[in-house]
């Protein structure tokens, strides 16, 4: 063992195991741990392990970007709209943050994935990760969760978006500027449809109702497709 930590060949993160142990122990861990004072420090410096599951200050990066996933999703709830804006935005820095954190781990003297493979397929890397601190796959599950809820919170419709749609369609149609006033929302036959009943207002006061049919589709019914509005006058 004192060779090996000579040579470079074992870290702290190393998994050893000996009669009496319960499970594999990173050497850091362990009784042994000094004899990583023999060892030469890593090219680029070393993050410690500091054997906890989540470790802020180990894992700052991977965390700030799903937060960078997250924090959109919640903001286009709060705001009842989407906001292609603010995801492109998130998205981006979701992805700095990304390569921040591979380039910490390859900087610690740590085996990352390539570059390209990296941008199409991000899950792979907090799976890497998993197989360097033993975090039990959580940061994996979380991309995965995330993932899963910003893909349905992107086709699902918010109370905002059937209001632009309506607002946009008298517009184009007969070139008057309204604001919406309100939505109300009827489930159709079999709830194979939804009707919106979007209330819209003139600057004159004049007042009109659109309807805009949503035929649901997609394993959770999420409404996705729009067909004509129909202006009705009152």
């Amino acid at each position: 063992m004192e060779n090996l930590a000579k040579e470079g060949k074992i870290d702290r993160n190393t998994k050893i195991w000996k009669q009496g142990y319960d499970q594999w122990k990173s050497i850091g861990q362990t009784e042994l741990s000094h004899l990583l004072m023999m060892a030469p420090p890593p090219v680029g410096g070393i993050i410690e392990d500091s054997g906890k599951v989540i470790d802020f200050q180990r894992d700052k990066f991977m965390i700030l970007s799903l937060l960078s996933l997250l924090l959109p999703i919640l903001i286009e709830i709060i705001l009842s709209r989407h906001i292609f804006a603010i995801r492109f935005i998130f998205s981006i820095a979701a992805l700095v943050f990304l390569f921040l954190d591979r380039s910490a781990l390859k900087k610690a003297g740590h085996k990352v994935i390539n570059v390209f493979l990296m941008l199409f397929f991000a899950i792979i890397h907090p799976i890497k990760r998993t197989k360097i601190y033993n975090d039990k796959y959580v940061y994996t599950i979380l991309m995965i969760v995330i993932s899963i809820l910003w893909g349905v919170s992107n086709t699902s419709i918010y109370d905002g978006d059937i209001e632009q749609i309506a607002v946009e369609f008298v517009k184009d149609a007969y070139n008057v500027d309204v604001k919406a006033t309100g939505v109300t929302s009827l489930a159709g036959e079999n709830d194979k449809y939804v009707l919106h009943y979007v209330g819209v207002e003139n600057s004159n006061g004049g007042r009109a109702t659109v309807v805009i049919v949503a035929t649901k589709s997609g394993l959770f019914g999420i409404p996705m497709e729009y067909k004509r509005p129909i202006l009705n006058l009152y």
